[in-house]
């Protein structure tokens, strides 16, 4: 493809396919992504406007303007060492504003525009008007696939342009924007092979849960009871604080280090310590109540599930687990007092 090719209409399934591809190269598993970060790793420097300007003795405003024929900023290209750089007006306040432009100016990379067209740099000089309005929408095309990419909000059920903004730290315009596109690519009902790929690599970040009550952040898919207090009040997200992890368990369960007196020499088939006794299985309990003549019955069955080894509460159902109501996990108050006493120890 050379300059004097003349493109009829954006190539948004072309670009769609070829923004999914990258977004697997470059392994991105959570939101917001960091446009910075990619450009460090593929080796194509970032640089400020107002050093740039300063560096060849005019303005920002014209540097932007008469030299770069941007207001944003631009991907430039150099044929003979076959190198790319970006440079971008910092002068804008926006961050989301300018995420977006470093990732539009990655979309030009990325789309082989530059080299594809023979141009350092993309403007209206060097193209006819129509090709070089069809390249900027394919590198805004490809900018609105990796920071917000439909097959994850969707996975997040996205409900508002609000939404967008807030997890994927842009502008209220490019907001506005992807949640269009956001309720199109709903109601086509159609999911690319690269985006199921995609949603496996996001599954984490997708189902990674915050306990308002104690600040515990962990991933579970189908928990609705945070497994350190037992609360019911999860938000999606990540909190402010982890505790201890637990002892190692086999797939059924089984402790492989006795929690409570540490001994590791547990056998297939062993569901009790032969040191100190203690049954070695974390499953969810039984709730046990008691009636006016002090009779015990079950107030609250156990569903079965086998949770993480430092859970005190099962994530499914509620109910204590065996290892808390055998006195092995400190009440989650307590760990998180020692825990932040620990990280206000200077030495």
């Amino acid at each position: 493809m050379h300059s004097n090719t003349q493109l009829n209409e954006p190539r948004f399934d072309w670009v769609a396919s070829i923004a999914r591809k990258f977004m697997l190269s470059q392994n991105i598993c959570k939101l917001p992504v960091d446009p910075f970060s990619i450009a460090r790793k593929q080796g194509w420097p970032i640089e400020k406007a107002s050093i740039v300007a300063k560096d060849i003795g005019v303005s920002v405003e014209y540097l932007m303007m008469n030299i770069i024929k941007s207001k944003d900023g631009a991907a430039i290209y150099c044929g003979i060492t076959d190198e790319y750089k970006i440079v971008y007006n910092d002068e804008i306040r926006s961050i989301g504003r300018i995420r977006w432009t470093i990732m539009h100016e990655i979309g030009h990379i990325v789309l082989n525009h530059l080299k594809d067209y023979t141009q350092t740099i993309l403007t209206r000089g060097g193209l006819s008007e129509e090709n070089y309005r069809i390249l900027e929408e394919e590198a805004d095309f490809f900018a609105g696939q990796i920071l917000a990419p439909p097959i994850i909000l969707s996975g997040l059920k996205i409900k508002s342009s609000q939404d967008i903004a807030k997890v994927c730290k842009l502008s209220k315009e490019a907001s506005i924007y992807r949640y269009k596109y956001y309720k199109k690519w709903k109601s086509m009902g159609i999911v690319s092979p690269e985006e199921i790929l995609i949603r496996l690599n996001f599954d984490d970040f997708i189902n990674t849960k915050h306990c308002y009550t104690c600040g515990a952040y962990f991933v579970s898919k189908d928990a609705h009871y945070c497994p350190f207090c037992g609360n019911d009040k999860l938000i999606w997200g990540d909190g402010e604080m982890q505790y201890k992890k637990g002892v190692p368990l086999d797939e059924n369960g089984v402790a492989q280090i006795c929690p409570r007196c540490e001994n590791q020499d547990i056998e297939p088939g062993d569901i009790f310590c032969k040191i100190c006794g203690m049954y070695l299985i974390q499953e969810c309990t039984e709730v046990i109540g008691y009636n006016d003549w002090g009779q015990p019955y079950v107030e609250k069955e156990s569903c079965g599930y086998k949770p993480a080894s430092n859970a005190r509460f099962c994530p499914r159902c509620g109910n204590p687990t065996t290892f808390y109501q055998e006195g092995v996990l400190k009440d989650w108050k307590e760990e998180k007092e020692e825990l932040e006493m620990e990280e206000s120890v200077p030495f």
